[in-house]
């Protein structure tokens, strides 16, 4: 198993999908994207790819870009020759689904697939969730949504948006008129700073400011705005401010630029477009004149450390750096939390976050929960996953299936991801096998070449206008870049085995298209595993 894979919180086939880019392939790529990930155009823009932090090519030259060749497919597939997934026979059974982002659509998607019938409940008055609503339209253009979102639609789900469960129509009701119910609502709450002044007119938070440019709302700015936050809905709202027209924007940052939790590349795009990072500092105060923010008080901080779960050692205030800097509008991005204020307390929490096992599973039953309602606020691609594994769950549970087998037979690598494609095809056969290491491979048979760069949108070009900052590579720069991938695991027919085999027990299967060894004749000398450039060959049983 090549670990680009193993490392895919979708599951993804990613070497699949890039050999058939290599042939020139999109629609076929993107067949096989979406076997496992209903929404590649997105995570095309703006997964977090740990695939390409774990690419054996990194410990050689360059990593393959991944994320950009999984948004080519997307961007140049003829959708008219993409084939759609078959769905199986109605089951007359019927699942609620409690939010649209990636989480709830990705479990609506297959659920759909699988043959039951999905009812969505959105309160915002259009569906996506964060993606369509928090993220700019300059990282994700909202066609790109739309046009995926409406492509799960079409399988025939229904989806009721402008309604919130809580206020529209009561939780209870939703469970019992349902054979099954996914708690997916997203972190839409914005936390507070608990800081004397956050009270004051000019005062906005960060995620409600950037759903209302969404949402083509009127958005008051002063020429000075401070953010507050290290994360990207912190550069967001920077950055966003900035295309409004706003002269001054400064983001003040807890945390040093090595450990805050936002995207490097877009916190290099925020300074090229001249947007200044106050790193290592606290707001501790908000003043204003009469009711209005005007200066946004501070301290200089040291210390501290925090992984993807958040703080475990809190920076230490240095005493006497007090500073304060001047600002009539201040934009708080410190995190959002999950509204679960209408769920009944027979549903088990952990703080502010729904208590779930492997597959989603709450504490009631029947009733499941996924995305940013499980865990501390992730990206998209876990999304993803975690609403693959609740479909998974709650198909399951309809069916009232041993999930056992099912679970060892579709697990993928290392991030909890599961195969759809095998669930949907009922093939429970584990075939992970083991992880192939940058060690195992034959680099003298590659080249060193350079990665190709992401065009962008000239800084000067940006202005006040929310164009698409990162363009993507145009289909040959594509097909290019396919190309630098090492195959890692999967033969690619370069016939060494074939020619280094002493004993000329490699023959070539015409049926199979591929080599095989003649068992009868070979003696197990291991040249042919020597010889392989991409470790596709190994001995069986360890031996």
């Amino acid at each position: 198993m090549p670990p680009c894979e193993a490392n895919c919180p979708a599951g993804e086939p990613i070497r699949t999908i890039i050999s058939l880019i290599q042939d020139s392939q999109f629609e076929e790529a993107l067949e096989n994207i979406k076997t496992e990930n209903p929404f590649s155009g997105t995570c095309g823009r703006v997964c977090f790819h740990t695939c390409e932090a774990q690419c054996n090519r990194n410990e050689y030259d360059e990593g393959i870009a991944i994320t950009a060749i999984e948004r080519a497919a997307s961007d140049y597939a003829r959708t008219a020759k993409v084939k759609r997934l078959a769905k199986k026979d109605d089951t007359g059974k019927r699942v609620a689904i409690i939010g649209s982002g990636p989480a709830g659509m990705t479990c609506a998607y297959f659920l759909a697939l699988l043959g039951h019938a999905v009812t969505v409940f959105e309160a915002l008055p259009v569906p996506g969730g964060i993606p369509r609503v928090g993220i700019p339209e300059y990282r994700l253009p909202k066609d790109v949504v739309d046009k995926e979102i409406d492509q799960v639609v079409e399988l025939g789900i229904n989806i009721r948006t402008g309604t919130q469960v809580g206020r529209d129509i009561s939780f209870q009701d939703v469970v019992e008129e349902h054979d099954a119910c996914l708690i997916a609502t997203g972190a839409h709450k914005s936390l507070s700073l608990d800081i004397p002044g956050e009270d004051s007119e000019g005062v906005i938070l960060g995620l409600d400011f950037l759903k209302g440019i969404t949402l083509e709302r009127e958005a008051s700015l002063e020429t000075r705005v401070a953010v507050i936050g290290g994360g990207n809905v912190a550069i967001d709202a920077a950055r966003t401010a900035k295309r409004l027209g706003t002269p001054e924007v400064q983001i003040v940052c807890l945390e040093s630029k090595e450990i805050m939790p936002a995207y490097q590349t877009e916190v290099e795009g925020a300074e090229k477009e001249g947007i200044s990072i106050l790193y290592q500092t606290m707001p501790v105060q908000i003043h204003r004149t009469g009711k209005q923010v005007d200066r946004l008080e501070c301290i200089k901080v040291a210390g501290g450390s925090r992984d993807e779960k958040g703080w475990f050692e809190w920076p230490k205030k240095i005493e006497g750096t007090n500073f304060t800097i001047s600002a009539g509008s201040i934009i708080v991005a410190i995190g959002g939390a999950v509204d679960t204020a209408f769920l009944p307390d027979a549903i088990e929490k952990s703080g502010r976050l729904i208590r779930v096992d492997y597959l989603g599973r709450t504490s009631m039953a029947g009733v499941y929960a996924a995305g940013d309602a499980t865990t501390a606020p992730g990206s998209v691609v876990e999304a993803i996953g975690s609403g693959k594994r609740a479909a998974l769950g709650i198909d399951i549970f309809l069916k009232g299936a041993d999930e056992r087998q099912i679970i060892r037979g579709v697990m993928r690598g290392a991030n909890c991801a599961i195969s759809m494609e095998k669930y949907l095809a009922e093939d429970y056969t584990a075939k992970n096998g083991s992880l192939v290491s940058f060690a195992d491979l034959n680099v003298n048979y590659f080249v060193k070449s350079s990665r190709e760069q992401l065009p962008q949108l000239a800084v000067s070009a940006r202005g006040s206008n929310f164009g698409e900052v990162n363009l993507g590579l145009s289909r040959e720069a594509a097909i290019v870049e396919a190309e630098r991938c090492f195959r890692c695991g999967h033969c690619n027919l370069c016939e060494n085995c074939y020619i280094f085999c002493p004993d000329i027990a490699i023959i070539f299967d015409d049926k199979m298209s591929s080599f095989t060894i003649n068992r009868d004749v070979c003696k197990g000398c291991g040249i042919c595993i020597v010889e392989c450039p991409c470790n596709a060959i190994s001995w069986e049983d360890g031996s």
